[in-house]
C-alpha cells in the first residue's frame, strides 16, 4: 500500500519550512530528511505489516528476524548473534519497542511503541537509533501501530516524534553554546576524601585562554545543577559586568567552605 500524496507533501513542506526559518538549529541533513521525515511507504511503495505479522519474525518460526523502530521495519537477520532469541537484543525482535531504546526498560511493559512523555533529548536519541538501522540493515516496510495506520499514513505519534527531534536539536545547540560560555568543571571522587572539582583551560572540553573558578550553576528553568567554570575578570557572558567576569551572576553559587577565587574546591562526603 502507498501513503496518500497529500500527507507526504505536508510532511516535506513542514520540514523545509522549518529549515528555511531557522537554518542554525536545523541539524538534520537532507539524507536524514529523506530517510526519516518522509514515510518509506510513499517513497518506494513498501508494505505495511500488522503487529501480528511482525511478531512472526522474532526468530522462533524460521522466518528471519525483523524489528521496528518508530514504525519502520528492518530485517536484522544478519545480526542474529545480537537479535536471535536469547541473545543480548533478542527482546527487540518481532515488535516495535521504540520506547525501550531510550528508557532502558526492557520489561514487557517497557518494550512498547508508545513514546508519550519522552523528553526532546530522548527523541534525538531515538532518531539516532533509527539512523543506525537505516545505515546498517535492510528496510522492509512499515508496521501499523502507534506511528502509522494500515494505509501507511502517519499518525499523531509520528508527528510528535518529528517535533520532538527538532526541539531536541534546538536544545542541544543551545546547550553547546552555553557550555562554551560556562564550561563544565573537571571532577573526581574518592571514597574517603569525597569529591573535588576544578577548572583548567581545557575543562569541559572547551579550549580557552582563561581558567575560571568552580561554581554551582543553577540554570534558570532547570531543577538540576552542575559545576561550571566562570570568569573572574573581564566582561561577563551577559555583558552586564565588565570588571568581575561572571562572579556577580546570582545563578552561580560558591561551594561551601571553598575560597571564592580558588580554581579547585573539595567537597567532603555527606555524613
Amino acid at each position: 500500500m502507498t501513503i496518500s500524496y497529500k500527507s507526504a507533501v505536508c510532511v516535506v513542506l513542514a520540514a523545509c519550512l522549518a529549515f528555511m526559518l531557522n537554518k542554525d538549529v536545523f541539524l538534520v541533513t537532507l539524507s536524514d530528511l529523506y530517510k526519516a521525515y518522509i514515510p518509506h511507504a510513499f517513497i518506494i511503495g513498501q508494505i505495511v505489516m500488522t503487529k501480528s505479522e511482525l511478531s512472526e519474525y522474532n526468530g522462533s518460526a524460521n522466518k528471519g528476524l525483523y524489528l521496528a523502530i518508530v514504525g519502520h521495519v528492518f530485517d536484522v537477520t544478519k545480526g542474529e548473534r545480537h537479535y536471535a532469541p536469547g541473545k543480548g537484543y533478542g527482546f527487540f525482535s518481532g515488535k516495535d519497542a521504540s520506547r525501550a531504546y531510550v528508557t532502558g526498560d526492557f520489561t514487557d511493559e517497557g518494550l512498547i511503541d508508545d513514546v508519550t512523555g519522552l523528553t526532546p533529548s530522548q527523541f534525538v536519541d531515538l532518531f539516532e537509533w533509527k539512523k543506525f538501522y537505516d545505515n546498517n540493515y535492510k528496510f522492509v516496510g512499515l508496521v501499523a501501530g502507534n506511528f502509522y495506520n494500515l494505509n501507511g499514513e502517519p499518525k499523531v505519534a509520528w508527528h510528535q516524534f518529528n517535533e520532538g527531534v527538532l526541539k531536541g536539536h534546538e536544545e542541544k545547540k543551545i546547550s553547546e553554546k552555553e557550555n562554551q560560555l560556562y564550561p563544565s568543571c573537571n571532577s573526581e571522587w574518592n571514597q574517603n576524601a569525597g569529591s573535588r572539582v576544578w577548572c583548567s583551560e581545557r575543562s569541559g572540553g572547551v579550549k580557552r585562554d582563561w581558567t575560571g573558578v568552580p561554581r554551582i550553576y543553577y540554570k534558570p528553568g532547570s531543577v538540576s545543577t552542575r559545576c561550571a567554570c566562570v570568569r573572574t575578570s573581564g566582561t561577563s557572558a551577559d555583558s552586564l559586568d565588565s570588571n568581575n567576569g561572571d562572579l556577580g551572576d546570582p545563578n552561580f553559587q560558591i561551594y561551601e567552605g571553598c575560597d571564592p577565587l580558588a580554581d579547585s574546591c573539595d567537597i567532603p562526603n555527606e555524613t
